[in-house]
């Protein structure tokens, strides 16, 4: 039998180090709050929100227990390969994890997610994804690549500009993601809001529609939350 929703986020939580885990939260609440007489209160106010929500562990574990479930990690057949692009703290890998998985996340450099991931016991690494720019080339042999609300394709980061990927770009990558993948594996995307909804309009996920498009004819799963599981095969 196949384990639930909470059962999977309770052995992910039975696994936790929270004494660092929430050392780690106060360490940087304190770093904040020392440039109280430095910085513009919105500014602090802002920080404050941002990085409290990142430590919201158990928010996050729900949140991305969802994902696992969708890209059928919890079906007990064997352990898989999986790095994760724009991996954040490692969350996700982390419950990939504690059900026997193997994976590396890589994200843009950051202290604080580095640190996060090393209390999770995440194989975490500073690489950002840019566009028209092939994955470094050791990712190879994988069961699984996952980009969950990511933000690598509007960043504004080295050679990259601010303006959102286009359709070529996105076809580059996941024709680059897929060459990378084990025959029958498969790339997960969950995209970020270019636009978030509001009362009155459903939000944009791409600055070109095509782009939706070709992630719902090339799935094999895809959910009300935007969750899209893609084949190798798709772009092989």
């Amino acid at each position: 039998m196949l384990p639930s929703k909470q059962e999977i986020v309770d052995k992910a939580l039975s696994e936790v180090n929270f004494e660092a885990w929430e050392n780690l939260h106060r360490e940087y609440a304190d770093k904040i709050a020392a440039q109280r007489d430095v910085w513009p209160q919105d500014r602090i106010e802002k920080l404050e929100r941002n990085y409290s929500k990142y430590f919201e562990l158990e928010k996050w574990l729900q949140y991305h227990s969802r994902h696992v479930m969708t890209a059928d990690l919890h079906d007990g057949e064997g352990p898989k390969r999986i790095l994760d692009l724009g991996c954040g703290a490692g969350i996700f890998l982390f419950i990939c994890r504690t059900l026997g998985h193997h994976g590396v996340g890589l994200d843009i450099d950051s202290g604080m997610y580095r640190r996060m991931a090393e209390i999770l016991g995440v194989d975490w690494r500073a690489s950002p994804v840019l566009a028209n720019t092939p994955l470094p080339e050791e990712f190879q042999g994988l069961d699984l690549i996952s980009a969950i609300a990511i933000k690598f394709d509007r960043l504004d980061y080295g050679p990259q500009s601010a303006e959102p990927w286009g359709l070529d770009e996105w076809q580059y990558f996941l024709r680059d993601a897929a060459s990378r993948l084990n025959p029958g594996g498969h790339i997960f995307i969950k995209p970020n809001y270019l636009i978030h909804p509001t009362e009155t309009d459903p939000g944009v996920f791409f600055k070109d529609g095509r782009i939706m498009d070709m992630m719902r004819d090339t799935s094999v799963k895809a959910t009300e939350h935007f969750d899209f599981l893609i084949p190798k095969s798709a772009f092989a």
